[in-house]
């Protein structure tokens, strides 16, 4: 409940047991409860609620409530969308609009191959009445890693508008106002990128800047500061800020610098996927676009780890509002190479079938700000049990020897570090023959475990992991059988596998696995 804008209301809740036992709906034990104290940084009003009694398995729950926002920020936006499926089966799924004579609204359907809801469209003298009725829905079971609910699931969604252009000129206004550079943004920008040749080295100062003095956070009420953001020389002042009021301050910076750029408008790939043949507002990120030349390029500064041009994963391949130049676009996936990992590694076998390791693995993309995050929150003095861990995973006898970081703190340099360790015994005897296994090399895929899958794969981004290995073995020991090379290629990706001698009693060995794009 959100005073002056919107209310709920319960008009029944009734459980149903199969012996004919019925828990009927009790008004006096609807609750309105304030929000707690953390809560109201973010949101505001009252939350309405009602004890369910009488939960049990093979109970039919029956619940009616009316939601009512009756005080809209803007009476001309309105979006309506509706699921019919969810985690449970549903016997009956009901949508009903009324609509004053003459108003226009504009409706679509989505995924409704093998549930056709029953479809009422009439028009009176009193107006527009629209139902859409489904039955009998079975529960919607997600796979491990799979597309989201209303790729696949009936629902509805509903505009009072026919195309975009009302909310790119609500958008456009609103964000024009707040990328004004302030005397003080103008001069922290110029001293930035004082030393900067290119317009490339121009926008990745000001990229790395704004993620590691400008902390995200999100203290929002209201449309104009959830949607439009904050003046970016407040938020610049502040040092905090949403991803709206981030990608403002990043437009007034880049101005200063002469660089065009734009606000940009999206749900991420990990929520529901966004169907743009009708508008709507209910997106959930802001990141920023930027032309450098004849090059258009996404950055994403609400993070603090992404070293440019790498951007957050659950933007990629999405569709967004480009607000200033008020247009669809597509935020492109990444190559493989452009996100993943290289690992080397520099392998010494030893005639007493001891190994010594020199790991040194190498990131870029999403792997690189996630891994550069995670041991930035590492302390100092965990770092060393942190590299046992790993080098155990590799194998449990394994001992480290040495560990280092490299640019864990310099956003614009590439982050990596290198491990020594050691294992005693390490080829499997099997006879007269020693088994000697590649750290490592072996890869596994959970996410295929299904004997049978419903719907595709989905994955938050591309993907690349190549491994790179160098062995040298005794000169007592001779290699009896090598690796055969292997090259496998489909739509979805490649692997490859190639193995060669490069010198008395060495080895090279190259794994390269490539997966090209989000949907599998």
């Amino acid at each position: 409940i959100e005073e002056g804008r919107r209310r709920h209301r319960f008009d029944h809740v009734n459980v149903f047991h199969p012996n004919g036992k019925c828990y009927r709906f009790d008004p006096s034990r609807v609750k309105e409860t304030e929000q707690q104290e953390s809560a109201r940084f973010f949101t505001r009003g009252k939350t309405v609620s009602y004890p369910v009694e009488g939960m049990a398995k093979g109970v039919i729950i029956d619940y009616k409530y009316t939601y009512d926002y009756y005080n809209p920020f803007r009476k001309d936006f309105f979006f309506p969308q509706w699921g019919f499926q969810s985690g449970q089966p549903v016997a009956l799924s009901r949508l009903v609009f009324h609509l004053p004579q003459g108003q226009p609204f504009y409706y679509s359907l989505y995924n409704i191959d093998n549930h056709a809801p029953v479809v009422a469209d009439k028009t009176t003298k009193e107006g527009r009445h629209i139902e859409l009725t489904l039955t009998d829905v079975p529960p919607f079971i997600p796979e491990k890693n799979s597309v989201q609910y209303s790729d696949v699931a009936p629902y509805f969604k509903g505009a009072v508008l026919r195309d975009w252009q009302e909310i790119f000129t609500f958008l456009k206004k609103m964000h024009l106002e707040h990328v004004k550079p302030s005397p003080e943004i103008e001069k922290i920008t110029k001293k930035i990128i004082a030393k900067c040749k290119t317009d490339e080295e121009k926008v990745a100062a000001i990229y790395h800047y704004l993620q590691e003095e400008i902390r995200y956070i999100a203290i929002k009420m209201g449309v104009a500061s959830g949607w439009g953001g904050f003046p970016a020389e407040m938020t610049w002042a502040k040092k905090y800020g949403c991803c709206i009021d981030k990608a403002l301050v990043f437009t007034a910076m880049l101005d200063v610098a002469g660089i065009w750029s734009s606000p940009v408008i999206l749900s991420v790939n990990t929520a529901p996927d966004t169907k743009f043949n009708l508008p709507q507002i209910g997106f959930n990120h802001a990141i920023s676009v930027v032309k450098i030349g004849d090059k258009k390029i996404f950055l994403d500064s609400t993070g603090s780890n992404a070293r440019f041009p790498s951007h957050s994963g659950g933007n990629h391949g999405v569709q967004c509002i480009n607000v200033f130049e008020e247009k669809i676009e597509t935020v492109p996936v990444p190559r493989p190479e452009d996100n993943g990992a290289v690992y080397y590694y520099s392998l010494k076998l030893r005639a007493d079938g001891n190994l010594e390791v020199n790991w040194k693995p190498t990131y870029v993309g999403n792997k690189e700000s996630a891994l550069r995050g995670y041991y930035k929150r590492v302390k100092e003095d965990n770092r060393r049990q942190v590299m046992e861990s790993i080098v155990t995973r590799e194998h449990p006898a394994a001992k480290l020897a040495k560990f280092d970081f490299h640019n864990l703190y310099e956003l614009g340099k590439p982050f990596y570090f290198t491990i020594d360790y050691t294992i005693a015994d390490y080829p499997k005897k099997a006879g007269p023959l020693r088994i000697f296994e590649l750290p490592s090399l072996e890869q596994s895929f959970s996410e295929t475990g299904l004997m049978e899958r419903k719907f595709p794969l989905e994955y938050r981004t591309s993907y690349g992991e190549r491994r790179i290995y160098e062995l040298e073995v005794a000169p007592n020991l001779k290699a009896k059988f090598l690796p055969k090379d292997t090259t496998l290629v489909n739509a979805a990706g490649t692997y490859t596998l190639k193995t060669q001698k490069v010198g008395d009693n060495k080895y090279k060995i190259d794994s390269n696995f490539r997966r090209f794009g989000r949907v599998v």
